[in-house]
C-alpha cells in the first residue's frame, strides 16, 4: 500500500453502528455464496464503502470456515446409504453396523471408509445378503474441489483375504457410486465376504479394475496384501474389523 493510500486509510473512521452494518452484510452475502468472495470485496470497494481490517478478517474467516466445514462434513453411513442404495440402507442401522470414519490420502484424493454393515438379518430385498459385507467409502478432491461426473468407474474396491492369492479369485465386489456436494460416494457389495470372517480382510481402493502387481503386493509369508509405495496411482488399503459375531449379525 501506498504512502497516500495509508494516509487516505488511517483517516477513515466509521461509526460502529456504520461498521456492524457493513460487518452483517458481507457475512450475509458470505453465507449466501462462499464462492461470491471476491465479488462481495469489489462491489463493496466501488461503492466507496472502507473496511476496518477486522471487518475482513472476520469475513475471510468465515469463508474459511465454510470452506473447511465442506470438506469434512461427510454424510454418515447410514445416509450415504439411503442416497445410494436405499433398499440396503437398513444394515447400517442395525446394532452390528460399524462407523469407521478412517480417511487416507493418497495423492490428489482424500479416501474415507465411512462404515460397514453386515448382510445377514436383512429382510425385504431382493438380493440373498446373508453372507455380504457393505461398505460406504467417499473419495474428495484434497485441494477441496468438487469431485466430477467423469470420476465415475476410476474407483475400484478390492476387498483381499487373508492367505488367498488375489489372482487367484477371491470374492466378487460390486455396488454404486454417486456424487453429492462435491464429494463421490460408493456403497460397496462384498459377495460371501462373511464367509472369511476368520480371517484378516481388507478393502482396497484403487484406479485399477482388480489386483494388480503393479499397484499392490501380496506376500507368501502371510498371505496380506499390501499397497505399492512406488505406485503413483491410487492403492490404498483399510482394514476391516469383521468377526464372526459381526458376520452374523448378532
Amino acid at each position: 500500500m501506498s504512502n497516500d493510500i495509508k494516509k487516505a486509510w488511517d483517516k477513515i473512521s466509521p461509526s460502529e453502528a456504520a461498521a456492524d452494518r457493513m460487518q452483517n452484510q458481507i457475512l450475509e452475502s458470505v453465507r449466501a455464496s462462499p464462492q461470491n468472495e471476491r465479488k462481495v470485496f469489489a462491489m463493496n470497494i466501488s461503492l466507496g464503502r472502507k473496511l476496518k481490517a477486522a471487518v475482513v478478517a472476520v469475513a475471510v474467516l468465515c469463508v474459511c470456515t465454510l470452506t473447511v466445514y465442506a470438506a469434512v462434513a461427510l454424510l454418515t453411513a447410514e445416509q450415504a446409504a439411503e442416497f445410494l442404495w436405499p433398499e440396503l440402507a437398513q444394515a447400517f442401522r442395525q446394532p452390528e453396523a460399524i462407523e469407521i470414519n478412517k480417511t487416507q490420502v493418497d495423492g490428489a484424493y482424500n479416501i474415507t471408509l465411512i462404515g460397514i454393515a453386515p448382510g445377514a438379518g436383512l429382510t425385504g430385498v431382493d438380493i440373498a445378503a446373508k453372507d455380504h459385507i457393505f461398505a460406504i467409502v467417499a473419495v474428495q478432491k484434497s485441494d477441496g474441489s468438487a469431485m466430477k461426473e467423469d470420476a465415475f468407474g476410476q474407483f475400484h474396491p478390492i476387498p483381499f483375504i487373508q492367505g488367498q492369492k488375489p489372482w487367484q479369485g477371491g470374492v466378487d465386489s460390486a455396488g454404486v457410486v454417486k456424487i453429492k456436494d462435491g464429494v463421490l460416494y460408493l456403497f460397496v457389495d462384498c459377495e460371501d465376504l462373511a464367509l472369511f470372517s476368520d480371517k484378516a480382510i481388507t478393502l482396497g481402493v484403487s484406479d485399477i479394475f482388480c489386483f494388480d502387481e503393479v499397484s499392490y503386493t501380496y506376500h507368501e509369508s502371510t498371505g496380506l496384501v499390501t499397497p505399492n509405495e512406488e505406485y503413483a496411482g491410487v492403492n490404498v488399503l483399510f482394514s476391516l474389523p469383521i468377526d464372526a459375531s459381526f458376520a452374523k449379525g448378532r
